[in-house]
């Protein structure tokens, strides 16, 4: 807990005369992604107050799938240096930066390739991470509809118990892979040129016997997020934060070797 307050000491001494700013990082960040989320579902509402589509046949339109492809890789390469140079902002803020980091990424074709590959890879491996949830979701669903329908359901009542069993620990799953790797993209800044898998690793290892601290450090900002309206204004403060953590994780990690 003593460790705690000493973020929230730190963070809020380097927020002091540059909260504005902090602010303007974390928002543009989050606008972009709230925009890229939007636009698909305003033309999804165009399509359907002109009758052009049911809601139920939308997600099983080819041209529709199509274009939400296309859209999230086009959305997936906006946001990327979008993020990279908020987290690479905060970390200067925090004066953690790694002897000769540099603060802009992707000032050429090759190392933009290099950060699609990077997070293009831990993106299809949180993916992959989600299927056991998913398919856990979509067995216990149709179970759930046979037992209704047949006359002795009893076998497919059991099929479904099975599948929202399987869908929960598929669910522990993938919060556990997700949160194993949420210092990946502070170790992609810190070093460019490590590859996606070794940094998936470092991440579990950096986080290993630290969960408890980053409990605590979400745990006010969640319970503060309730309202939502609240979120923007606690944006800044707590990117200072997680930089901060997983920066000095990183940082303690390397001087144990």
């Amino acid at each position: 807990m003593h460790y705690i307050h000493q973020l929230h000491h730190f963070a809020g001494k380097s927020l002091r005369g540059h909260y504005a700013a902090a602010w303007g990082a974390s928002m543009l960040c989050l606008g972009i992604r709230l925009i890229i989320r939007l636009i698909p579902m305003l033309f999804a509402g165009i399509l359907i107050l002109n009758d052009s589509v049911t809601p139920g046949g939308l997600f099983g339109n080819g041209l529709w799938l199509l274009f939400m492809l296309l859209w999230e890789s086009v959305g997936f390469c906006i946001l990327l240096p979008v993020k990279c140079g908020t987290r690479s902002w905060f970390t200067h803020l925090t004066e953690l930066e790694q002897p000769g980091q540099e603060r802009t990424f992707f000032r050429n074709t090759r190392s933009f390739g290099r950060g699609i590959c990077f997070f293009g890879t831990v993106g299809l491996m949180r993916w992959i991470a989600a299927l056991p949830f998913a398919a856990g979701c979509m067995v216990a669903v149709y179970s759930l509809r046979q037992s209704i329908i047949a006359d002795d359901g009893g076998l497919w009542l059991f099929a479904a118990v099975q599948g929202l069993a399987g869908a929960f620990w598929g669910l522990w799953g993938y919060l556990r892979f997700g949160i194993r790797t949420m210092a990946v993209p502070y170790l992609f800044l810190n070093d460019p040129s490590r590859s996606a898998w070794s940094a998936v690793q470092i991440s579990g290892h950096i986080l290993t016997g630290r969960y408890r601290q980053l409990a605590l450090l979400l745990l006010p900002y969640c319970m503060a997020s309730l309202p939502v309206v609240t979120i923007p204004f606690l944006l800044p403060r707590l990117m200072t934060e997680l930089t901060m953590f997983f920066q000095l994780c990183i940082r303690e990690t390397a001087e144990q070797k």
